[in-house]
């Protein structure tokens, strides 16, 4: 666990061997506040037995007013509480990798979760310093995932279509429209770019420019064609660097 534990609350990994506790002694687990477990659920995990399941969820000593968060990253909460016996405590809490820098948790209520367990799981994330959002609908994907894979499509495309190189997709990523959205989101982005006028001089001024882009997007497949393409574009760009290599590079910038 890389961030501060308030006192009283219990984090479980998905096959944990122990469970830590911060500022209780391991006896008493069973009167945590609230347990928060961390996992990447499947949905074959949850077509077992909900008792099954529950015997699971009794290892981890969980309270009976514990949340239970998933980190999944594009499953809708909905289809994890089918036939569980904690359906109304169940959400999906996603975290922007790398995690323990990213603040961004995405909070995603299915259509059972109480709305009490919602508010606390939000209070959770706040309190570690995270930057939780609200969703107010379920999608696959969530949020940042969608506007991530809205963007990659288009710059799939610039290379599928002969457009731009690898590296150039990438530089009008990291050379103009990162630095932009790392102060300010899309729409804020916009709001400024409208002036005086804010955002409703923008989209009147400059809307029926944008939608013409948007009716001109291309759906790009990742034939196999287009997958050598990013891939020898990749090698070349990184210079066949380990993932990890880059991951770390990339980690040390974020600080």
């Amino acid at each position: 666990v890389n961030f501060p534990i308030p006192d009283g609350i219990a984090i479980a990994t998905p096959k944990p061997t122990e469970i830590v506790i911060s500022g209780m002694d391991r006896q008493k687990v069973g009167h945590v506040a609230a347990v928060i477990v961390f996992d990447q659920f499947s949905r074959n995990m949850f077509r077992r037995s909900p008792e099954a399941f529950a015997t699971d969820l009794l290892a981890l000593a969980l309270a009976e007013d514990a949340i239970v968060a998933s980190s999944t990253s594009s499953i809708m909460p909905t289809l994890l509480q089918d036939g569980i016996p904690f359906e109304n405590r169940l959400l999906v809490a996603h975290p922007f990798n790398p995690p323990h820098l990213i603040p961004l948790v995405e909070i995603v209520a299915g259509k059972l979760t109480d709305e009490h367990f919602v508010e606390r799981a939000f209070a959770f994330y706040s309190l570690l310093g995270k930057h939780p959002i609200r969703l107010r609908t379920e999608r696959l994907g969530h949020l940042a995932n969608r506007i991530q894979a809205a963007v990659w499509r288009e710059a799939v495309d610039a290379v599928a279509s002969g457009s731009a190189s690898v590296s150039d997709v990438d530089a009008a990523g990291t050379q103009a429209l990162g630095l932009r959205w790392a102060i300010m989101g899309p729409h804020m982005t916009f709001h400024v770019a409208g002036g005086q006028g804010g955002i409703a001089h923008f989209i009147d001024h400059l809307g029926p420019a944008f939608v013409a882009q948007w009716n001109d997007l291309e759906q790009s497949d990742l034939t196999s064609d287009v997958r050598n393409a990013l891939v020898a574009g990749m090698d070349s760009m990184s210079m066949n660097k380990a993932a990890s290599e880059l991951a770390a590079e990339r980690d040390e910038r974020l600080l």
